[in-house]
């Protein structure tokens, strides 16, 4: 899920946190992307992080949910954390020891 409301207009230029590309210049403007994966406990906690996010300047930084869902962290979470290199967001949730293993097996942030 790639809502606007956290990107930016353009080609995307600059590094990416979690998709591993080099950094690049775009008009002289360094960007970071930063992929995440938000779980949260409900989807009013989903859209009110995403809005708090949304809010803070995004002059250098491309904010972008791979998925922003209520609900408890899996290890299928992980797996696609992994698979996309995102950081996993957790509010207001915890993970098991099942899937914090999971994560730290598999480096997921």
């Amino acid at each position: 899920m790639l809502p606007t409301a956290f990107g930016r207009v353009g080609d995307g230029g600059g590094s990416d946190i979690g998709a591993g590309h080099a950094n690049q210049a775009h008009k002289s403007l360094q960007f970071v992307n930063i992929h995440s994966h938000l779980q949260a406990d409900a989807s009013g906690t989903v859209e009110a992080v995403k809005a708090a996010l949304g809010a803070l300047p995004q002059d250098s930084v491309l904010l972008r949910f791979l998925l922003a869902a209520p609900n408890q962290i899996t290890t299928s979470d992980v797996d696609l954390a992994a698979a996309s290199e995102a950081v996993i967001l957790g509010f207001n949730v915890e993970p098991s020891e099942e899937v914090a293993a999971a994560a730290k097996e598999k480096s997921a942030p």
